[in-house]
């Protein structure tokens, strides 16, 4: 399928699409310490990864501290 991109410099495709509106709800879960949230983030990267599924997109919050 292809789609005008809207920037006015011709066509773009839907190839690799994948809409942040539709699909399985995210999970939510709560850690008791920075460290422990890390870990399961790693594993649950690790375990994408042993699954063949790309984590290109995946997104995490953060937090900065003032110096």
């Amino acid at each position: 399928m292809t789609v005008d991109d809207l920037g006015g410099e011709g066509a773009d495709t839907l190839a690799g699409y994948r809409s942040l509106l539709h699909g399985r709800r995210p999970q939510a879960n709560g850690y008791g310490s920075e460290q422990a949230e890390v870990t399961a983030l790693v594993e649950r990267v690790e375990a994408w990864t042993a699954q063949g599924i790309r984590a290109s997109g995946t997104a995490t919050r953060f937090r900065l501290t003032a110096c």
